[in-house]
């Protein structure tokens, strides 16, 4: 996906809504390059992890042992040690390349892998005088086939996000450090004969700089790839409400937020968040005339995480009212995230990187614009009020025995459960400061008045006795604009926390 961002968007003009923002964006290609640089860096650091683990074999280390004992020492083809896994990694790579969370690193990783291995196989010759791989042709289909499950199947079985496959980037690194360090341990630990230095990358092993090259090589070249391999700069929030207004006005004191503090930037549907500014500098939600123009609006908003290292963030959001998600949608939700066909699966999954949306809602069934974003979501994200609490209005010093529970809340607790784990559940309180004084908290922030929040005002404490409360982080915010930094709405970093 490419994505073009405003610097500030209280100074852009233009037409809103309209096609999708297109061209690359210079944030997203510095993370390109900084990826692009960290590969090259591995690729050196390889070097010298290939080196020691070529000296830890020759010398009858831990590793050879391991790969001779599953294989001669079972009275199987030690070609299998190599043609297995290959099928396995093989497998993870591809999965990887079309994990849509991988955008900008995945091409990169199909290159270089597909690259390295036809010039070690084809051209040096390194493999394919020892190894028979027509032979065991089937093997590597097998272990093609064992990677994908491995992979593929915890996906759907407990009902995570489609087009994500985190256990194929796991799997990679864990691979890569467990060789890494079984090398390493090898030339300086295991080894049962004398290290023979045939070809050398820098200092010679088992001296004291070649030790210390080593090591940090090592841990470099994990690290490194690590970062490499899990880094991935999308969030998709879906956004639900009591009442649009209240969505949007959150994005908006998200997007004004993060423009102050972290170098935020608005994408589509930029230009009316700014518009929400007025409305929240007089510390209220924006009116139905914003919201009615808005429509069905998707809001990106990109800004730089101060956690380290630094990255950029971007969300994606669309507020839905919680009114439109009756019983018969919540159950097609289910059903789809339950109850996957794996040709349905399969089928979307393909299409979701192949084929333009409209094709995708042709080929697959129970689809479209609300039930993808609530299976696609990282983030289940419902912003309330307190006045939406059931018997708030004519008991406003919240006798608790007099407030009755929220229907609303109710059915988004109601729909996490019923969609399974593998993503992040917040509630959103606005008007929160109104029960501060009822609280032993000095701000909306204390963990105490939260807590109070959580456990008294919604009742997330007992009115659920199937779910598990601490599923579900609660964080309050006030539209006052009287805050200490002037932020448009109080509690704001809170949430800025809570979605990453």
């Amino acid at each position: 996906m490419n994505y073009r961002f405003r610097e500030n968007t209280r100074a852009s003009t233009g037409k809103v809504g309209g096609p999708d923002p297109g061209g690359p964006l210079s944030e997203r290609q510095t993370a390109f390059i900084r990826l692009f640089a960290a590969l090259l860096i591995v690729g050196l650091l390889a070097l010298r992890v290939s080196a020691l683990w070529d000296w830890g074999w020759e010398a009858h280390g831990l590793g050879r042992s391991i790969v001779e004992g599953l294989t001669i020492g079972r009275d199987v083809d030690i070609d299998l040690s190599i043609v297995f896994p290959f099928g396995v990694v093989t497998a993870w790579v591809l999965l990887f390349m079309i994990d849509r969370t991988k955008a900008l690193q995945r091409w990169l990783v199909g290159v270089v892998y597909f690259s390295f291995f036809i010039s070690i196989i084809f051209f040096e010759d390194r493999w394919i005088e020892h190894v028979d791989w027509v032979e065991n042709w089937y093997v590597l289909v097998i272990g093609f086939i064992v990677g994908f499950l491995i992979a593929v199947v915890p996906q759907f079985s407990d009902n995570r996000r489609q087009g994500e496959f985190p256990i194929a980037s796991i799997g990679l690194f864990l691979l890569v450090t467990g060789l890494s360090l079984v090398a390493l341990l090898d030339v300086y630990v295991f080894h049962t004969d004398s290290i023979t230095i045939n070809t050398i990358v820098g200092p010679a092993p088992q001296t004291v700089l070649g030790a210390i090259i080593d090591i940090i090589s090592v841990g470099a070249f994990i690290g490194l790839f690590g970062w490499f391999i899990f880094y991935s700069d999308y969030r998709a929030i879906t956004v639900l409400s009591t009442s649009r207004e209240l969505g949007i006005g959150v994005m908006a004191g998200l997007l004004n937020h993060t423009q102050k503090q972290h170098e935020g930037k608005s994408g589509t549907g930029g230009v009316l968040l700014s518009e929400a500014y007025g409305a929240l500098s007089n510390g209220r939600p924006p009116g139905a005339q914003l919201v009615n123009k808005a429509g069905n609006q998707l809001f990106e908003i990109m800004y730089l995480s101060p956690l380290t290292p630094q990255r950029w963030v971007l969300i994606s959001a669309a507020p839905i009212s919680i009114d439109q998600i009756g019983p018969p949608t919540i159950n097609r939700i289910a059903s789809r995230v339950s109850n996957p066909s794996i040709t349905l699966q399969a089928i979307s999954l393909f299409s979701d990187n192949l084929f333009p949306v409209k094709i995708k809602r042709w080929l697959v069934s129970d689809t479209g614009l609300l039930i993808d974003q609530i299976v696609d979501a990282d983030v289940m994200l419902l912003v309330t009020s307190i006045h939406d609490i059931e018997g708030y209005q004519a008991n406003k010093n919240l006798a608790i025995d007099k407030l009755g529970t929220s229907p609303q809340i109710d059915r988004f607790i109601e729909l996490c459960e019923r969609i399974g784990d593998g993503r992040q559940n917040i509630i959103v309180v606005t008007n929160a400061e109104e029960a501060l004084p009822l609280s032993n908290a000095n701000n909306i922030n204390d963990p105490r008045f939260v807590q109070f929040l959580k456990g008294q005002v919604l009742d997330l404490d007992n009115n659920w006795v199937n779910s598990d409360n601490d599923k579900y982080t609660v964080v309050p915010v006030s539209w006052s604009a009287q805050t200490s930094n002037d932020e448009l709405l109080e509690g704001v970093e809170q949430l800025r926390l809570q979605l990453e």
